[in-house]
């Protein structure tokens, strides 16, 4: 993903954090105009980085906004399985827990957005 297409993928999701919405990752892909086959595997591709770098820089994870259709409104399982990966979350078969950490990351997420734009 090109520089600017990633500028606007971040503003994108801070926006969604901090009107505390989410997007499916299809209509994120068309709202980024990202078409090139195949689009989710490019979503989640860079979904996944900047999820790398929020947990390196220990902030919460802005992909969180991004969910699958449906009436859960959850990350796909692969978003859960690189957070157990990366020792974030143990039990990613538990989807009360998954639900209830989704929940709470969600709330940091704003919190924090909040506090960032305040400075």
């Amino acid at each position: 993903m090109d520089e600017l297409k990633k500028n606007n993928a971040i503003a994108l999701l801070k926006k969604l954090a901090i009107e505390e919405s989410v997007m499916s990752y299809q209509e994120f892909a068309k709202r980024l105009g990202i078409n090139k086959a195949p689009v989710i595997k490019t979503v989640t591709s860079f979904l996944e980085q900047l999820m790398i770098e929020d947990i390196k820089y220990n902030r919460p994870i802005l992909a969180s906004v991004v969910v699958q259709k449906g009436p859960s409104a959850m990350p796909r399982q692969g978003f859960f399985q690189l957070l157990n990966t990366l020792n974030i979350l143990s039990d990613v078969d538990d989807m009360a827990a998954i639900k209830a950490w989704h929940a709470c990351e969600c709330q940091k997420l704003k919190e924090y957005l909040s506090r960032e734009s305040n400075e």
